[in-house]
């Protein structure tokens, strides 16, 4: 096989996984995205028969199942945004929530609300059909129709709505 065809088999899984994570696929979704990458990364392993392929190979599966397992680039973007999702936070429960689109980090709040339960929300994909964003939530199982829910820290978890 062609070393460079080899090479961006190698290197293509990583920012695929890393795009998928911050686009908020759902866990489920990209622990079985990571799944079928590193199958894929395995028999390119396998028939390449080089030492120097089978050792990037298997780094390249070492960081498809760290982000596959625990979601590390979506918590890397959350934690160093936190500042600005809590001053919007603070805002919005003060009653002055933004009335355009704002970024907070490296995320951009679409849509800034206390929902009719008390929960601040931060909606990075407002939608009819459902929202998806940051809740400010300090429980597990926040009171909306969830189709999936991550917990990125005591108080704040990303949601998608049903």
């Amino acid at each position: 096989m062609n070393s460079k065809l080899l090479a961006a088999a190698h290197a293509l899984p990583i920012p695929v996984m890393v795009v998928s994570s911050l686009w908020f696929v759902h866990p489920d979704l990209l622990k079985l995205l990571g799944t079928v990458l590193c199958v894929v990364i395995f028999v390119i392993v396998v028939f390449s028969r080089s030492v120097r392929m089978m050792l990037v190979g298997t780094t390249v599966i070492a960081v498809i199942l760290s982000i596959a397992t625990s979601n590390w680039p979506l918590m890397a973007a959350f934690n160093s945004s936190r500042h600005e999702l809590e001053r919007i936070a603070k805002e919005v429960r003060s009653g002055n929530a933004p009335s355009s689109t704002v970024t907070a980090g490296f995320f951009r709040i679409r849509k800034a609300e206390v929902a009719y339960n008390g929960v601040v929300c931060l909606w990075t994909n407002p939608n009819s059909s459902g929202n998806s964003g940051f809740v400010r939530f300090p429980r597990d199982n926040p009171p909306f129709n969830l189709w999936s829910h991550f917990r990125l820290d005591d108080n704040w978890q990303f949601i998608t709505e049903d």
